[in-house]
């Protein structure tokens, strides 16, 4: 019942009217056909007023059911579409940024190996500008370059980097750019 009238709540006015003129005119149909006073008298015109009532309600309700139906039918494959393309788009981003970590400059192979061993996939620091522009980290915040996340796909491959890329000596503190103090 609750779902009844949540779904009479939700109703716009035209639906709402023509739920009322097909419930009014059905009820006069009814008592048309079972002689019923006040329609007991045999007019000829009331039978049809409520016949066109109730034709005109199961009409307009019949079109906005069908019209409720495609929105949800609509909705329902245009989010499974945006799901399947953010799918689609990611393993595009994965393999672009499969790409990116073998043209990576000695700095950034260094940074990022620190920020690896570290085990911090957000860091907050003056890491290279290319890191960002290879999609292997991304920024947190657009006001700075330095608060940055590693990419999912880097982070979830980081073992493998590690055993790749284990002859890179790395020292205690983060490795920064020569005249980065410029930047």
């Amino acid at each position: 019942m609750e779902t009844f009238l949540a779904l009479v709540r939700s109703f716009e006015i035209k639906n709402k009217l023509a739920l009322m003129s097909l419930a009014f005119g059905g009820v006069a149909l009814v008592l048309i056909a079972n002689n019923v006073w006040p329609f007991a008298s045999g007019e000829i015109v009331t039978a049809p007023l409520a016949g066109l009532a109730a034709l005109f309600g199961a009409v307009v309700l019949g079109i906005n059911v069908a019209y409720y139906i495609g929105e949800f039918a609509s909705s329902f494959f245009a989010e499974r579409k945006a799901n399947e393309k953010a799918v689609a788009d990611r393993v595009k981003l994965d393999s672009e940024i499969d790409a990116n970590l073998d043209t990576l400059t000695p700095i950034q192979q260094v940074q990022l190996m620190w920020i690896i061993r570290n085990g911090t996939q957000r860091v907050d620091l003056p890491i290279d500008y290319g890191l960002i522009q290879k999609r292997i980290a991304q920024q947190v915040s657009r006001a700075s370059y330095q608060h940055v996340d590693i990419d999912g796909h880097v982070w979830a491959q980081r073992d493998a980097l590690l055993a790749k890329w284990a002859g890179v000596r790395l020292e205690t503190e983060f490795p920064r750019r020569p005249y980065s103090w410029m930047a």
